[in-house]
């Protein structure tokens, strides 16, 4: 339900600001037969889905943001870098290894 009363309220803001602007050439995308058209509805469709997310993504970010794992992996990244930059590990593996 709360998607069609957003959808709706984009096509009523969309169809006033078109009929606002329609001498604006500046505003020539808001034509549906304009060529950047579709663009401009899926650059409104996607910053509608970041302000109004779903319940069940928000939940999902909520639980990713306490797991430690992840912490746990971006911790251990530095210690990955240095034994790739360890001499012994570059020649044997590295872009001039044969």
């Amino acid at each position: 339900m709360q998607a069609a009363g957003t959808h709706l309220a984009k096509l009523d803001f969309t169809a006033g600001l078109a009929g606002k602007e329609h001498s604006n050439p500046q505003f020539m995308f808001l034509k549906p037969t304009h060529s950047m058209f579709g663009f401009f509805t899926s650059l409104c469709d996607a910053y509608s889905r970041v302000l109004m997310p779903d319940k069940g993504l928000m939940q999902k970010l909520h639980q990713d943001a306490s797991d430690r794992s992840a912490h746990h992996t971006l911790n251990d990244l530095p210690k990955s870098c240095v034994f790739c930059a360890n001499p012994t590990f570059l020649s044997l593996h590295g872009p001039t290894a044969k």
